[in-house]
C-alpha cells in the first residue's frame, strides 16, 4: 500500500482551497424580465383574428395573419422591437401601432400584404439572444416543477380546488394533466399578495373548465406544464401565464389573462392579455471570473508551487 506524504497532502488542500474560492466569490445568476405576452422557443403559427396585448418573440419562424399584436403597448415602445422574429417572418394583413418588427433570416411577408408599421418598421438584425433566452425558460421550467408543492388539490364530482397558505408568499401545487382533464371548474383558495405556481405533470393536455384565481393577481399564477408535448387550449380562458416550453400549443379561442410560453405556438381567434412576466435566469452571468477572482486563483497556484518545491513527494511503502 502506498501512502502520500504530508506535504502532498497539504498541497492538495491548498490547491482545494483556491478553487473553492473561485466558486464561493461567483456572483449569482442575474435574473432578467422577460417582458413579451408571448415568446416560442420554435414556430409561431397564427391562422387569423388573434390579439396579443403585448410584444411577441419567435425564436423560430413566424407566420402571422391578421392579427393584432401589441394592442396594449403605447408610444414609448416606438423604436424598439415588438416582434423580434430570429427566423423568418411573414407577417401580413395587419397593422403594427407602434414598434419594429425585427427579424433574423429573412422576410417572407407580401409586397402588398405586408403588415404596416405607421410608427416602426421592418428591419433585419438580432433583437434577442433567442439561445441564451430559451436555456433560461428551460432552466426556469425545470427549477419550478422540482420544487416540492407547499399546497393542497383536492377535487370533488368535477369541481376542484388549489389550496394555500395563510400568510403572503409562494405557493406550489403539483397535479396532473389527468386531474385537470378530469374538472369542470378549478377554484384557487390562498392569500391576497402570494404567487401562484401550478406545477402540471403528464406529457399531453386538452380540456375545458372554468378557472377562478381567488386572490391572486393575474401576473402572480402560473400553469407549468413540465414536461408536456401537446397542450391544447380551445375555449379555455385562464386568468394567468402558461409557462410549456416543451409543448406544441394549440390555442383556438379563449383568453389567456398573463403570458405564454411555447416550444411552438398555434392560434386562431384567440387572446392573450399579456399580463404576466416571467423572471429568467440570465445564463451568461458570471461566467468568467473577475480580475480579483483570477488574482485569487492565481494565488492559490502559487501557495500550492511553493509547497511542491520545498519539500519533494515522498511515497512510504507500507
Amino acid at each position: 500500500m502506498l501512502r502520500l506524504s504530508w506535504s502532498k497532502v497539504m498541497s492538495s488542500r491548498l490547491l482545494g482551497a483556491a478553487i473553492v474560492s473561485i466558486i464561493a466569490v461567483q456572483p449569482a445568476q442575474a435574473a432578467i424580465p422577460l417582458d413579451y405576452a408571448l415568446y416560442t422557443l420554435g414556430n409561431y403559427n397564427e391562422q387569423g383574428g388573434s390579439r396579443i396585448g403585448g410584444a411577441v418573440a419567435v425564436a423560430g419562424d413566424a407566420h402571422i395573419t391578421s392579427a393584432t399584436i401589441g394592442a396594449n403597448l403605447g408610444s414609448d415602445r416606438n423604436g424598439t422591437a415588438v416582434v423580434a422574429v430570429g427566423g423568418t417572418v411573414q407577417y401580413d394583413n395587419a397593422s403594427l401601432s407602434h414598434g419594429n418588427v425585427v427579424y433574423g433570416a429573412g422576410n417572407a411577408s407580401g409586397q402588398y400584404t405586408q403588415a404596416s408599421t405607421p410608427n416602426g418598421s421592418f428591419v433585419q438584425g438580432n433583437a434577442l439572444d433567442f439561445a441564451r433566452t430559451n436555456a433560461g425558460l428551460l432552466g426556469l421550467s425545470a427549477s419550478y416543477g422540482s420544487t416540492a408543492a407547499t399546497g393542497s388539490f383536492s377535487s370533488q364530482w368535477g369541481s376542484a380546488a388549489l389550496t394555500g397558505g395563510t400568510g403572503v408568499g409562494t405557493d406550489v401545487f403539483s397535479v396532473t394533466t389527468g386531474d385537470l382533464g378530469g374538472i369542470y371548474a378549478l377554484r384557487l383558495i390562498g392569500t391576497a399578495g402570494s404567487k401562484a405556481i401550478i406545477n402540471v405533470s403528464g406529457s399531453t393536455f386538452g380540456g375545458y373548465f372554468s378557472f377562478d384565481r381567488g386572490n391572486y393577481a393575474v401576473s402572480d399564477v402560473t400553469f407549468n406544464f413540465v414536461d408536456a408535448q401537446s397542450v391544447g387550449l380551445n375555449g379555455v380562458t385562464l386568468a394567468g401565464s402558461i409557462l410549456a416550453p416543451l409543448a406544441n400549443v394549440v390555442q383556438q379561442g379563449g383568453l389567456i389573462g398573463g403570458s405564454v410560453v411555447a416550444r411552438n405556438y398555434t392560434s386562431g381567434g384567440a387572446t392573450i392579455g399579456g399580463d404576466g412576466r416571467f423572471e429568467v435566469a440570465d445564463y451568461a452571468a458570471g461566467a468568467v471570473p473577475e480580475p480579483a477572482t483570477w488574482a485569487m486563483l492565481i494565488t492559490g497556484f502559487g501557495m500550492v508551487g511553493s509547497a511542491m518545491r520545498r519539500r519533494r513527494t515522498v511515497f512510504v511503502v507500507a
